[in-house]
């Protein structure tokens, strides 16, 4: 069976490209169909586990610094986010002047997403005197050089498919049914309609927290043709991925409560990270299972486990999760308990768990740099273009009240520089040229 998408030509990938011009019958949406031919693909064997590296987590705290040092350069600039009406700021990491968006004083900033090569960030722009929003894509962040009228039943910015295509999650005519996900590509206004329709896509309660898809649930590889999704039958869920052109199962991962954190795909559309439960232990006190450990993925259903973490803690939840730019290593949070935290900050208070780390996916060794966050809160760790450097934010108790606060992590020298306060890292951008 062939699969089809709705498309408007041309269209964008390498990988599939646009076959001839779409038919004249459209679809309810006003798109018309196309369909795509199978791409070649020489199957790789399946991954065997790979054995546990046998190595306990490494502690290598990193002393926090109030001030980054005058001569600290590096290419581009950090994002920073501020979730009520005040500024967002791009942190120019070249000069070290903070620049303010554009906004007006009833305007705020949102569900921000920067373009893969780290050239264009697109953003939300809502005002409290509007019930409508508009969509800002610029690769200057203290201008505004495209602006777009959304449609009606557009919810929000998901991420950027490539760097063309910037995924939209569209609400359905039907108010229980679940989005659709829209590929726009804003530079030409052509936009690519991704409803699949899997089998038993999950739509009850719990939803997955897969961040900008929880409305959606489904994520596809930037060549489309692979999606993964939860599934839900009599009572049993599971996370699927599922082969688009096929239309069958390629592998089912997890069954799982809470189907996991969000599915994270590679560059080249390949594998995807993500995080599931090896026993289905499930903590009722917490609400989650508390044996999770990292995975990555392969397209044709390869299972490569990254990380042994419940070798060594008898309780492992891990948050958000990210590659690094050459996908060697992943930056992510977690919490292991028991732990005395041994470490430069302040004994956390029994919410205030998470710590950053990464795992090199070498090795499989994982490195706890003691940043602290807190479970679900902390956002995704932001990496440098050159790898060199993380953007966490970190969280903590004081003062009897949350204490947030940004640093920019330097792995190769152990510093962490506070860059910011009371915002959150939302990407990194290189400067426009």
């Amino acid at each position: 069976m062939k699969k089809q998408i709705s498309v408007v030509c041309p269209l964008l990938f390498a990988l599939v490209g646009c076959l001839g011009q779409p038919p004249d019958n459209g679809d309810a949406t006003g798109s018309p169909t196309v369909e795509f031919a199978t791409e070649t693909v020489v199957a790789s064997e399946s991954l065997p586990e790979t054995e546990s590296p046998g190595t306990p987590v490494a502690i290598a705290c990193i002393e926090p610094s109030t001030i980054i040092p005058t001569n600290f350069r590096a290419t581009g600039g950090v994002l920073l986010a501020s979730d009520s009406y005040s500024d967002s700021f791009y942190y120019d990491l070249e000069t070290q002047v903070m620049v303010s968006l554009p906004r007006e004083e009833k305007e705020t900033l949102s569900n921000f997403a920067v373009s893969p090569d780290r050239k264009w960030v697109a953003y939300e722009l809502h005002s409290s005197t509007s019930p409508e929003w508009l969509l800002v894509v610029t690769s200057s962040p203290d201008e505004r050089e495209l602006i777009i009228q959304p449609d009606a039943s557009w919810r929000w910015v998901v991420e950027w498919l490539d760097n063309q295509y910037l995924l939209i999650s569209n609400r359905s005519v039907d108010e229980l049914a679940l989005d659709t996900l829209i590929a726009l590509n804003p530079f030409t206004q052509e936009r690519i309609v991704l409803d699949v329709n899997p089998p038993d896509l999950w739509n009850d309660v719990p939803s997955p927290y897969w961040e900008r898809y929880k409305y959606s649930e489904t994520v596809f590889n930037n060549s489309l043709d692979r999606v993964v999704f939860p599934r839900g039958i009599a009572g049993d869920r599971e996370v699927v991925l599922w082969d688009i052109e096929k239309r069958e199962d390629v592998t089912a991962l997890f069954h799982s409560a809470l189907f996991g954190g969000t599915p994270i795909w590679s560059s080249d559309g390949r594998r995807f990270l993500v995080n599931g439960s090896l026993a289905k232990h499930f903590s009722e006190s917490r609400g989650q299972e508390v044996d999770q450990e990292l995975f990555q993925i392969t397209k044709d259903g390869g299972i490569d486990r990254l990380t042994y973490l419940t070798n060594y803690y008898s309780e492992v939840t891990i948050g958000y999760y990210r590659w690094s730019p050459d996908e060697r290593m992943v930056a992510f949070w977690f919490t292991g308990l028991p732990s005395s935290y041994p470490e430069p900050y302040h004994d956390p208070v029994d919410y205030m768990l998470e710590r950053l780390a990464i795992v090199d996916l070498a090795t499989r060794q994982v490195t706890n740099y003691c940043i602290p966050g807190d479970v679900g809160f902390s956002a995704p760790p932001v990496w440098s273009p050159d790898g060199k450097y993380v953007v966490a934010e970190q969280r903590e108790l004081g003062r009897g009240e949350i204490l947030r606060q940004v640093y920019l992590i330097d792995l190769e020298n152990r510093q962490a520089y506070k860059i910011a306060e009371n915002l959150s890292p939302v990407g990194w951008m290189l400067p426009n040229q």
